[in-house]
């Protein structure tokens, strides 16, 4: 529980720090870059709480924790968070202006390529959620000795198979 821990508090600003911050240090620093830079987190850390721990959560007790599905649960919770900024920001806009925003090809224009924005976000940072969560790590405890993993790996047997013991 610990590395899931780590991995909702690491994997969000992921996409952000691989695409926005290497123009930080091209031409230095820029206020407009960093605010860029900044925006996706935004709405990151919130979809990862509202909508990430619950189907993690959800996924975990299903026994669904390998790699892709990882990767294919941050895609929609990417493309979720993506398409509810979208609809708030045009609900604002229609407030704002007194009228309904109309879905014209600009608008269906911005709500594709927030959906892919959304999908390559949250893909990214379902990557780096799954290295950190399905990393296996050695431990210390000793192998089992009755020879099926030896004769998986093409070795001989160092101890008898369980049943035969001296």
């Amino acid at each position: 529980m610990v590395r899931a821990i780590i991995a909702f508090v690491v994997s969000p600003p992921i996409p952000v720090l691989l695409f926005k911050l290497p123009y930080l240090f091209i031409d230095g620093p820029r206020p407009e870059l960093s605010l860029a830079a900044l925006s996706p987190a935004l709405y990151a850390y919130p979809a990862a709480m509202m909508l990430g721990i619950p189907l993690y959560l959800f996924a975990r007790r299903r026994n669904w924790l390998r790699w892709w599905q990882i990767i294919l649960f941050a895609c929609l919770v990417g493309v979720i968070a993506a398409m509810l900024v979208f609809t708030l920001v045009t609900a604002f806009f229609s407030v704002a202006g007194g009228r309904a925003v109309p879905m014209s090809s600009d608008t269906i224009a911005v709500l594709t390529a927030m959906a892919w924005s959304g999908l390559w976000q949250g893909a990214l940072s379902g990557i780096a959620f799954a290295f950190i969560v399905c990393a296996h790590m050695g431990s210390n405890r000793a192998p089992h000795r009755d020879g099926r993993e030896a004769a998986h790996f093409g070795q001989s047997p160092s101890a008898p198979a369980r049943g035969r013991e001296r």
